[in-house]
């Protein structure tokens, strides 16, 4: 299995979509973690959600601080942790995940 991060850089956001492997995609990085990850625009964003990734995600260090965020596709079975196991935690030492819930827009700890 790939295990490098999928994350979304501007010049090949389309090739991205694609090819994203693991059904996540981080968008930003939050605070110490910025230079981590190339922000993803609005338009890039709104592409994302119109191929499946429309499950909003965030990504806390041990100290409660937000490093990174980004989408999931809803249809990716199983990869409630893997952004968090794959990505945040191996880069950035995260070791919570946040998933917004749909019917609320609540964004809940699993």
């Amino acid at each position: 299995m790939n295990t490098k991060p999928c994350t979304l850089r501007c010049s090949r956001s389309a090739q991205n979509i694609r090819t994203a492997l693991h059904g996540w995609v981080i968008t930003t990085g939050h605070n110490a973690c910025e230079d981590d990850v190339t922000h993803a625009t609005d338009t890039q964003v709104r592409n994302l959600r119109k191929h499946g990734f429309t499950s909003f995600f965030q990504m806390y260090d041990g100290d409660d601080i937000l490093c990174y965020s980004g989408y999931a596709k809803d249809d990716s079975a199983g990869i409630d942790f893997e952004p968090l196991d794959k990505f945040g935690g191996p880069n950035a030492g995260c070791t919570e995940i946040y998933y917004r819930n749909p019917n609320t827009a609540a964004m809940e700890r699993l």
